[in-house]
């Protein structure tokens, strides 16, 4: 399902997230997040629109941190724009809708709207989380392989993140995180181009 794209994976894994809605007991616990992780992955607006409502009754912390975990791996772009400034706002407590935020982060798909929003949204953010919550926020930009986007990271994390409590040794480490990437994709693209042209 989740590497294969299995047609009838993704159906049967969305067919036992529509029953799960009706009756939290239809799924058993122990493929419960599996079923709405790739239902979710693979998701359209339809079920987003679903797992949102259903996110926003729960009353049940656990259920809730489920539904908010699925709706964090959606990877349609207009579907993550729509989303994350729910982090912002009431319907969720900030720590839960944090999930949009890294969810975003860790989909190259997505990953440039999640660091634009915390960008753009820095000091109506950290204003919202724990007491030194800013020095954690450098992670979201751990997944970059890319220079041009490293310089960018670097520059506005710097200054910022590293003032909080534990932020320097953040920064210092998904600096290095990012370096090693680019180290290691520049020491083996050569090779992997060529493997895959003599497969075409």
């Amino acid at each position: 399902g989740w590497n294969g794209k299995d047609p009838k994976v993704i159906a049967q894994a969305r067919k036992l997230v529509e029953a799960w809605l009706v009756d939290r007991k239809a799924v058993h616990p122990d493929v419960l997040d599996v079923v709405l992780g790739l239902s979710a992955e693979s998701g359209d607006v339809a079920l987003h629109a679903k797992l949102l409502a259903a996110a926003k009754a729960e009353k049940d912390r656990a259920d809730r941190g489920r539904l908010l975990g699925a709706l964090a791996e959606f990877n349609d772009r207009s579907i993550v724009e729509q989303q994350l400034p729910l982090v912002l706002g009431d319907t969720f407590e900030t720590r839960e809708a944090m999930r949009f935020v890294w969810g975003a982060a860790n989909d190259f798909r997505t990953r440039d709207l999640a660091l634009k929003f915390v960008e753009t949204n820095w000091d109506a953010l950290v204003g919202r989380l724990p007491k030194d919550g800013g020095a954690g926020l450098v992670w979201l930009a751990s997944g970059i392989c890319e220079e041009k986007a490293r310089d960018a990271a670097k520059a506005f994390f710097d200054g910022r993140s590293t003032k909080y409590l534990g932020g320097p040794r953040n920064f210092a480490i998904a600096m290095e995180g990012i370096d090693l990437c680019l180290a290691w994709r520049a020491r083996h693209r050569t090779s992997a181009i060529a493997f895959f042209e003599k497969r075409k």
